[in-house]
């Protein structure tokens, strides 16, 4: 691990070879996707980046689009 956040909003950004994700507080990694970048979560929301698109992630891992629809897995 490169980098650990302190926790906002239950979760923690993790940075690991480059790639961002987030943990939650019983330390499990929230998504099997690894980010170019992340922000920090602000009422259950982190904004993620990955490829040059922009998504958002809420606290269990779903990915939605920036128009806040859930993409299908």
């Amino acid at each position: 691990v490169d980098n650990v956040s302190s926790f906002k909003d239950g979760l923690a950004r993790v940075k690991l070879d480059n790639k961002w994700n987030f943990i939650n507080i019983n330390g499990e990694i929230i998504s099997d996707k690894w980010f170019d970048d992340v922000s920090n979560p602000i009422e259950g929301f982190a904004r993620v980046e990955l490829n040059d698109n922009v998504f958002y992630i809420d606290v269990n891992g779903k990915l939605y689009n920036e128009y806040g629809k859930p993409l299908q897995e």
